[in-house]
């Protein structure tokens, strides 16, 4: 039993930890997008399944090295050229990575972020 309140707690802690580290608010959507290397025309399309002011949690059909740049484009309705923003992988998982923003005009943002929650999911609901 000792053992079980210990990593019971242990696992709270680094819960905890995450959210510490969570700066903004995260919007769940199934917004379709592009991924590319900065010096590779060969794109992968991707679903970015979450986003937030920081970064974005990615759909993909291909594996993403972890310290990876890419580019990530998102075509919007009303707009001619795709909104891109310059990101770097910082995990990956089978079928998914999370990537963070390091360059994104603050234009560009919000609108991406406009459309996010205009394409957002609703909470998912937690079953006890």
């Amino acid at each position: 039993r000792g053992e079980c309140r210990a990593e019971s707690r242990q696992s709270e802690a680094s819960r905890g930890m995450s959210q510490e580290r969570r700066r903004s608010t995260r919007i769940n959507a199934q917004v379709p997008a592009t991924v590319k290397r900065p010096d590779d025309s060969s794109t992968q399309r991707v679903v970015i399944m979450d986003i937030s002011g920081d970064g974005m949690r990615l759909a993909t059909e291909a594996a993403l090295e972890p310290g990876t740049p890419l580019v990530v484009e998102v075509k919007l309705p009303n707009l001619r050229a795709p909104v891109a923003a310059r990101v770097r992988v910082v995990w990956s998982r089978p079928a998914e990575a999370g990537v963070t923003f390091m360059q994104l005009d603050p234009k560009d943002r919000a609108l991406l972020m406009l459309y996010a929650r205009l394409k957002a999911l609703p909470p998912r609901s937690v079953i006890p």
